[in-house]
C-alpha cells in the first residue's frame, strides 16, 4: 500500500514535471509515454516498459536528457526479455544522444553496457571493437577524474571475467 501511494506521488510528480518542461508534442508526447512507463514494474511487462521508454526516446530531441536515458532503461528491459538485438540498438542511441549533448560520463557509461551486450551475444567482434573504442573515448575525452577511473575499471577488470567471447558465433 505505502509503496503504491510512494509510486502514485513520484508518476503525478514527475509527469507534472516532465508535462511543465515540454515544449512541442513530440516532447509531450515523450513525458506521457515516460509517465506510463514509470507505472510498469520491471517484472510485469518488461516489453512494454521497454517499447514505452523507446517511443519517448524517439520522440525528444537528442538534446534532451531524457533521450539517452530513455533508451538505456528500454535496453535494460529488452536486455532483460533476452532481446540483445534490440538492447543493443537501444544502446546505441544512448550513446549517440550523450555524445550530441556533449555528456561523455553517460556516452562512456552506455558504451560499457553496450559491450556487455556484445559479451551476451557472444560477438566477439562487436566485443572487440565496442571495447577498443569505449577505451579510446574514456582516455580521449573529458571526463571527471573519478568517472574516468570508475569507467577503466569496468573497461579492464569485470570484462575480463566475464569470458569475452572468442568467436563470432552465439
Amino acid at each position: 500500500m505505502r509503496t503504491m501511494l510512494i509510486t502514485a506521488v513520484l508518476t503525478a510528480s514527475l509527469s507534472g514535471y516532465l508535462q511543465a518542461q515540454s515544449t512541442n508534442a513530440d516532447a509531450t508526447r515523450a513525458a506521457e509515454l515516460i509517465a506510463q512507463a514509470t507505472q510498469i514494474t520491471l517484472l510485469k511487462d518488461r516489453g512494454k516498459l521497454a517499447r514505452l521508454y523507446e517511443q519517448a526516446g524517439n520522440l525528444l530531441p537528442v538534446t534532451d536528457p531524457r533521450t539517452s536515458s530513455s533508451f538505456v532503461i528500454s535496453a535494460n528491459a529488452y536486455y532483460l526479455e533476452g532481446k540483445l538485438d534490440k538492447a543493443a540498438a537501444m544502446l546505441e542511441k544512448s550513446v549517440a544522444a550523450a555524445t550530441a549533448r556533449g555528456a561523455n560520463t553517460e556516452t562512456a557509461e552506455s558504451m560499457v553496457k553496450a559491450i556487455f551486450v556484445a559479451a551476451a551475444q557472444r560477438d566477439a567482434v562487436k566485443f572487440h571493437s565496442l571495447k577498443d573504442r569505449a577505451m579510446s573515448f574514456v582516455v580521449h575525452n573529458d571526463l571527471p577524474e573519478f568517472d574516468r577511473i570508475r569507467i577503466l575499471r569496468q573497461l579492464t577488470v569485470p570484462l575480463a571475467a566475464s569470458a569475452a567471447p572468442t568467436s563470432n558465433g552465439r
